[in-house]
C-alpha cells in the first residue's frame, strides 16, 4: 500500500502530512522509518526531495542540525535540475530557518532571498500563494530573531494574504501566522492583542491532533498570564505545554515550554518544582548544545567543501562560489588583522578567566558550607538583626544563587526581599555584609558571572547573538548588557568572545 501512495502525490501528501504533524509526535523513529521507506520507493525527483524533507523536517524537531541540513542539502541538489519552483522555494525556505536557528542570520537571508526568487517562477496558483506566504513567514521569524517586531508583523500580514489563496493545511499555516502575531504583540507589550492571536491560533488548531505548535500556543498563553498576574489560568495552559511537550521529540519546543514554567515557578516561589523543571531544562539545553556545536565544529566547514565540490560547473553558480570563496579569505584577512589589533587586550582578557575560576571555586566553597557555619567564620553583628535572622537570610540567599534566580528580569531588590521573605533594609545588609556590594552591583556582577561561565563551558553560546545573551542573563537590552559586561570586565562581550573561541576552551 505504500508503495501505491509513494507515487501518488495526493496519497504522498496525506502520510506526508499525517506523519509530520501526528506520528512524530507520539513515535518518532516511526516517522523517520516512513520518510525513509517513502524515499527508497519515490520514483521522481519531486517525490524523492519531498520525502528527503520531511526527513530533514524531522530531524529539526530534535534539533539534530547536521542531518537536518544534510537532509535538505540533498534535496536541494535534487529538485534544483527539474523546473519545480514550488519546491526550489520550500527547500530554500528550509535551509534559511536552520540557519537562522543556528544564528548564522547573512546566510539565512542569503536562502530567502533565493526562495523568494524561485516563489515568482511559480505558475501554480496555490502552490505560488502556499510558497510565497511560508516565505514570507520565515522573514517574520527572522526579523523577531533580530527583535524587528513591527517588521515581522508586516511579513505576517504579507503571509497571510498569499494563504487567503491556499486549501491544503490552510488551518494550519495560518495558525503559525496567529501565534506569531501573538508574540510580537506580546514582545510590543499589548497583552491585549496578544491574548486574542493566541487564541484564533488555538482554535484553528483545534481540529486536528495536538503537535508542537499546539504546545507553543499554550506556553505563549501561559506567558501573557504571567504578565497580566492571573497565574491560575497561566499554571492551567503551562500543564497543557508541559504534557505535550514532555511527549515530543522536539527540542526547541521542551526548551521554550520549560523555560515558562521555569519563570512560572520562580514567580509564585515554589522552589522544589522549580528546581525540578531546571533539572529537566538543563538536560534539554545540553542536548541543543551538543547538537549544535557538533554542527558548527565539524558538519558545516564539511557541507560546505561538498557542496562547493559538487557544484564546480560553467554555469552562474561558479561565480556565487567564487564570491563565496574570496569573502572567505576577505573574513580571513580581516580576522587576522583584527587578531594583532587586539593582542594588547590579551592579557586582560586571560585575567578575566583567571579570575572567574577562581571565583568559581571559591563560591563552590562558600555554598558548601552551612549558613551559620560560614557566619562563624566571620565576626557576627547583631547591629541589624538578631543572628537568627541573620542566619535564615544568608542561607535564603544561597538559595537565589544556586537557582540562579538572578536571571529573572524582574529581579529587583523588593522582589528578590519578597521571595526570601524579608524587608529590603535587611536583604541590603546582609548583601553588603556578606557579598561587599550594593544591591545592583551584586545582581549585575552574578548575570554577568553566569553568561561567561556559559560562554567558557558551552561553545554554543558563542554562537548566539549579544542581544540573546543580554536575554538570557535577564538584562532588559542588548545596550545595558553589553555597558555592564564591559565595566566589570572591561572588556566588551564581542572581544571577550572572539577570545575564548581562539583559545578553544
Amino acid at each position: 500500500m505504500l508503495i501505491v501512495k509513494g507515487q501518488d502525490a495526493e496519497a504522498f501528501n496525506k502520510i506526508y502530512v499525517k506523519t509530520y504533524l501526528e506520528t512524530s509526535q507520539k513515535d518518532f523513529k516511526k516517522a523517520l522509518v516512513v520518510s525513509d521507506s517513502l524515499f527508497n520507493i519515490s520514483q521522481t525527483p519531486l517525490l524523492q526531495t519531498k520525502s528527503l524533507m520531511l526527513s530533514a523536517t524531522l530531524y529539526q524537531q530534535t534539533h539534530d542540525l547536521k542531518r537536518s541540513v544534510d537532509y535538505a542539502l540533498k534535496a536541494e541538489k535534487i529538485i534544483e535540475q527539474t523546473n519545480d519552483a514550488s519546491w526550489n522555494t520550500r527547500v530554500l525556505g528550509f535551509l534559511s530557518t536552520q540557519y537562522r536557528l543556528l544564528g548564522l542570520f547573512d546566510k539565512s537571508r542569503v536562502y530567502s532571498e533565493k526562495a523568494l526568487e524561485y516563489a515568482g517562477k511559480i505558475e501554480n496558483q496555490e502552490a505560488a500563494s502556499s510558497a510565497k506566504g511560508l516565505v514570507s513567514q520565515e522573514l517574520a521569524y527572522y526579523n523577531i530573531a533580530v527583535q524587528k517586531y513591527q517588521k515581522a508583523i508586516e511579513n505576517i500580514e504579507a503571509s497571510q494574504r498569499y494563504f487567503d489563496n491556499i486549501t491544503q493545511n490552510k488551518d494550519f499555516m495560518i495558525a503559525g501566522n496567529k501565534q506569531l502575531l501573538g508574540l510580537c504583540y506580546y514582545n510590543l507589550g499589548d497583552t491585549v492583542r496578544s491574548l486574542k492571536y493566541y487564541n484564533e491560533a488555538l482554535m484553528l488548531l483545534k481540529g486536528g491532533p495536538e503537535n508542537y505548535l499546539t504546545g507553543i500556543v499554550y506556553s505563549g498563553i501561559a506567558e501573557v498570564y504571567m504578565k497580566t498576574d492571573e497565574l491560575d489560568k497561566a499554571k492551567e495552559y503551562l500543564d497543557k505545554a508541559v504534557k505535550i511537550a514532555d511527549k515530543s521529540e522536539y527540542l526547541q519546543l521542551k526548551k521554550e515550554v520549560y523555560k515558562r514554567t521555569q519563570e512560572y515557578y520562580s514567580k509564585v516561589q515554589d522552589i522544589e518544582n522549580l528546581r525540578k523543571i531546571n533539572d529537566k531544562k538543563d538536560v534539554v539545553e545540553d542536548k541543543i548544545s551538543k547538537k549544535t556545536d557538533a554542527f558548527i565544529n565539524n558538519a558545516y566547514v564539511q557541507l560546505e567543501n561538498d557542496n562547493i565540490k559538487t557544484k564546480e560547473t560553467g554555469s552562474l553558480k561558479n561565480i556565487a562560489i567564487l564570491m563565496a570563496g574570496l569573502g572567505i579569505l576577505c573574513g580571513i584577512l580581516i580576522f587576522t588583522f583584527y587578531r594583532r589589533r587586539q593582542k594588547q587586550q590579551l592579557a586582560r582578557m586571560q585575567h578575566i578567566l583567571d579570575q572567574h575560576k577562581k571565583k568559581q571555586k571559591e563560591s563552590y566553597v562558600t555554598l558548601n558550607l552551612s549558613a551559620p557555619e560560614h557566619i562563624a567564620a566571620k565576626e557576627k553583628s547583631t547591629q541589624m538583626m538578631p543572628p537568627e535572622t541573620e542566619d535564615a537570610l544568608l542561607e535564603a540567599l544561597y538559595k537565589f544563587e544556586k537557582l540562579q534566580l538572578y536571571k529573572d528580569k524582574n529581579a529587583s531588590l523588593s522582589y528578590v526581599a519578597s521571595y526570601m521573605e524579608t524587608n529590603t533594609k535587611y536583604l541590603s545588609y546582609i548583601i553588603k555584609k556578606h557579598r561587599q556590594k550594593d544591591f545592583t552591583s551584586y545582581i549585575n556582577e552574578l548575570r554577568v558571572d553566569y553568561i561567561i561561565e556559559k560562554l567558557m563551558t558551552d561553545p554554543v553560546y558563542r554562537q548566539y547573538k549579544i542581544s540573546v545573551l543580554a536575554d538570557e542573563a535577564g538584562f532588559s537590552s542588548h545596550s545595558k548588557f553589553a555597558t555592564i559586561f564591559k565595566n566589570i570586565t572591561d572588556v566588551s562581550p564581542s572581544h571577550f568572545i572572539n577570545y575564548i573561541s581562539q583559545k578553544k576552551i
